[in-house]
């Protein structure tokens, strides 16, 4: 059984005061609770066990590469065999630089866990 990190966020977004303030923070709450719930789906269908779940709530993708975000950061250094699961990649980065980045990111630290065997 391998060990999962759940990753969710949302973006901040504009609202007008009011109830349209009142709606979207109702929605933004809705998105976290729906992102953990099929991701903790997801992770039991597969067999992973959830070993930690991440939440950045409030943190716009295209403003903050992941590993400058305050719960994206901890994704930077897993232990080997970690499985990182989120909804989709725009949760994770909006933007193509901080896509690849992090990807090459993870293939340094894949390669220097094969190299030690």
């Amino acid at each position: 059984m391998s060990d999962a990190i759940i990753y969710a966020r949302f973006s901040p977004r504009p609202t007008k005061s009011g109830d349209a303030e009142q709606n979207a923070a109702q929605e933004d709450a809705d998105s976290i609770r729906l992102q953990l719930d099929i991701n903790t789906r997801y992770c039991q269908f597969h067999g992973f066990q959830v070993v930690d779940v991440l939440k950045d709530p409030f943190v716009s993708a295209r403003r903050t590469p992941l590993f400058d975000r305050p719960e994206g950061r901890k994704l930077q250094d897993l232990p080997e065999g970690t499985v990182i699961v989120a909804l989709d990649l725009t949760r994770v980065f909006r933007d193509t630089i901080d896509g690849l980045l992090t990807l090459r990111h993870f293939d340094k630290m894949a390669e220097k866990d094969f190299l030690k065997q």
